[in-house]
């Protein structure tokens, strides 16, 4: 998860690092929302959703128009923005005929609920963890380097691989049957 205090610093991390939503906040220092959002809209189709304390029917119309995908009226309560954001992720996914359901080996990663299971059972995993597993399915089938996976999970490249070693190593004993069998 990336957080930003400002526009400027959000579309820089938007177009720096890959993200599956954006939850943009209208009432930003730097930039108007609308402005923030059709900046978006000109080089992707992520999923946005807005966050206003404005529930005026013609500023919700024009942000739709815009490219928002939903507009959630302050305040609201965290299950629902959640539920937004789950479903924003359903539509995108279905449209770009992606299966929110990524399998590899044992593994499930479901895309929209962040949910993983194994062998049916469901497996809990830290952030890091999941952000790690969700890169190397992002990826199924190339090669990932050290340093692109350093700079999704940590946001930089200047990372030390070791922590990522263990990261990898605690994953793989969360989700492999057999975590030391395929090592070489």
């Amino acid at each position: 998860m990336l957080e930003a205090e400002n526009a400027t610093a959000g579309l820089k991390a938007a177009t720096t690092s890959r993200v599956d939503l954006i939850i943009l906040d209208l009432n930003l220092p730097d930039l108007e929302g609308s402005e923030v959002l059709e900046r978006v809209r000109s080089w992707s189709n992520v999923p946005v959703i807005v966050l206003s304390i404005h529930s005026d029917e013609h500023e919700k119309v024009r942000l739709l128009r815009l490219g928002a995908d939903d507009y959630v009226v302050k305040p609201f309560g965290i299950s629902e923005l959640l539920a937004r954001g789950e479903a924003a992720l359903r539509r995108h996914l279905r449209s770009t005929n992606r299966d929110p359901v990524v399998r590899a080996g044992p593994p499930a990663i479901d895309l929209v609920s962040r949910m993983v299971t194994s062998q049916g059972n469901r497996v809990q995993l830290t952030r890091k963890e999941y952000t790690l597993l969700h890169a190397l399915a992002a990826h199924v089938g190339l090669v990932v380097t050290h340093q692109q996976l350093i700079k999704e999970i940590w946001g930089s490249h200047d990372g030390n691989v070791q922590y990522l070693r263990i990261l990898v190593r605690k994953l793989r004993q969360k989700v492999e049957i057999d975590p030391i069998a395929d090592r070489q």
